[in-house]
């Protein structure tokens, strides 16, 4: 005996059993009398339709939430609701009725609910897709959850910069500085707020800037900088700094100690400047008293040349930095002055610089001190002999 085929299912000839043959996903039927899968009916709008579906057993189930089912659909998440959008619904026939994803938030789809509320950083209007679409610009930063305008991001303060996307301000590095952006004590925005690393300024020579920077601060008295440091350095030896902003230019052109003194490091005005002394003379610029050469001295304080320096005197001899000559020339010796210097070109010429510095001849002598030229040496007398730099016959 034959029996009408089941709810769901079709039977061609042959069929052995009422639910041998279902009617395939997507579709369903309820009638008992069909022969072949096209005759099965799609699933309607708003359900899927898996095997066997028919209409009073296995009917068609509802939609899942974030999805939508339009006529035909098979499996209950093959139509998620597109990125943007969200759904709380399960009756959902086309992608229109996915609602779109609320402002501060952002929907990746397929989702009941919103996926999450908007990061720090971002701003997320209604549809936003994803959670990093929306960046704040550069020159904002936004450290809240949920924003969903762009002008919730916050303006930069001073002293930082702000990149695209960034949930707070990032110190301006050390030797720099902004000096505009928010004010967080009025409250006002100056300027432009900066919008990259390289929008920070270079700190202003004669001043140094620490991480952070708003203000470039004063390098002081007795100290110095060139632009974009981070600390200022002592005044240089040689130099003086007598402004609380001395730039690195300023001391090496404009505040060099004065020629016949010299300056130690750190000098806040030129009256610490120590006058050179006698038997040395002190250059401009200088660190240091220069000791006047052999065969020369300097009886005068506070010189800043060399030509300060004199030929020794005739008949003596004068060591190196002295203020008088150092002694008289040796019996058997001759001290000559106003020579050409045999140790450079400055000074031209100088005097003598040992007690023994020209011997007389052989065959003459000299008893007494301080000669001056060969001509003092005296003839060897008869019957005695003068060797070379003979005091006594």
């Amino acid at each position: 005996a034959s029996h009408p085929c089941m709810e769901g299912y079709y039977c061609p000839n042959g069929t052995v059993t009422q639910d041998q043959f279902p009617c395939p996903p997507g579709t369903y039927t309820n009638d008992t009398d069909l022969t072949a899968p096209e005759e099965c009916d799609l699933c309607p709008e708003g359900f899927y339709c898996s095997w066997g579906t028919g209409l009073t057993t296995n009917g068609p189930k509802p939609c899942h939430t974030g999805h939508y089912c339009p006529l035909g659909t098979p499996t209950p998440d093959r139509y998620p609701c597109p990125p943007g959008t969200f759904s709380p619904n399960n009756n959902n026939d086309n992608a229109g009725n996915c609602t779109l994803c609320t402002p501060g938030h952002y929907c990746l789809g397929g989702e009941a609910t919103e996926t999450a509320l908007c990061p720090p950083g971002y701003f997320c209007p209604e549809s936003t897709q994803v959670a990093e679409q929306f960046g704040c610009p550069n020159g904002t930063y936004n450290p809240d959850y949920g924003i969903y305008e762009q002008d919730q991001c916050l303006n930069c303060t001073q002293g930082n910069f702000c990149e695209y996307g960034v949930v707070a301000p990032e110190p301006c590095p050390a030797g720099t500085y902004m000096p505009y952006g928010n004010n967080t004590n009025t409250g006002q925005v100056e300027g432009d707020p900066a919008t990259r690393k390289s929008s920070c300024l270079a700190c202003l020579a004669g001043y140094f800037c620490g991480v952070g920077t708003i203000t470039p601060a004063e390098c002081g008295l007795g100290k110095f900088s060139k632009p974009g440091q981070s600390e200022c350095k002592d005044c240089e030896a040689g130099y003086y700094c007598d402004e609380a902003n001395t730039t690195r230019t300023a001391m090496l052109n404009d505040k060099r100690c004065p020629a016949g003194q010299y300056c130690n490091g750190s000098l806040t005005d030129v009256s610490e400047a120590t006058d050179c002394t006698r038997g040395y003379y002190c250059p401009e610029a200088t660190a240091f008293e220069v000791p006047c050469p052999v065969g020369t001295f300097n009886p005068d304080p506070a010189q800043g040349s060399v030509s300060a320096c004199l030929n020794c005197t005739a008949g003596y001899y004068c060591l190196e930095g002295v203020y008088e000559v150092s002694g008289p020339c040796e019996g058997g010796y001759y001290c000559p002055t106003a020579f050409t210097n045999p140790y450079g070109s400055v000074p031209a010429t100088i005097g003598s610089y040992g007690n023994q510095q020209v011997p007389c001849p052989a065959g003459t002598y000299v008893t007494t001190e301080a000669s001056r030229t060969v001509d003092d040496c005296l003839p060897c007398p008869e019957a005695h002999y003068c060797p070379l730099g003979t005091k006594n016959p």
